[in-house]
């Protein structure tokens, strides 16, 4: 087990180190803790002096977010009704959510 490049999309390069097989869903081969340690830190050191030599910087939307949810039942729609982030009521058990942060939105 090594740690080796992964890419994400096509011109994104990553760092990964593994430390486990999969055998199946309840079991694995694994590294000893201290080799994973070891492993996990080089990965780490690697990845931080990629970013400090070329960032890669976060990825943004611009807002405003607008967020819809639906529910089986309307008593769980309910306190929606009278929620700061209410921007329309669409049916009995759909609402739609709006601001311009996304944490505000995701958390709601």
């Amino acid at each position: 087990m090594t740690i080796k490049k992964v890419y994400i999309g096509t011109d994104l390069e990553g760092v990964a180190g593994a430390v486990k097989i999969g055998l199946s869903r309840s079991s694995a081969i694994s590294l000893a803790a201290p080799k994973a340690h070891q492993l996990i830190r080089q990965g780490v050191k690697l990845a931080v002096e990629k970013q400090n030599k070329k960032p890669i910087f976060p990825l943004t939307w611009p807002g405003p977010y607008i967020l819809e949810k639906r529910f089986l039942f309307t008593n769980t729609s309910d306190p929606y009704l009278s929620h700061p982030l209410l921007h329309k009521i669409i049916d009995t058990k759909t609402v739609q959510l709006k601001s311009d942060n996304i944490k505000d939105i995701i958390y709601a």
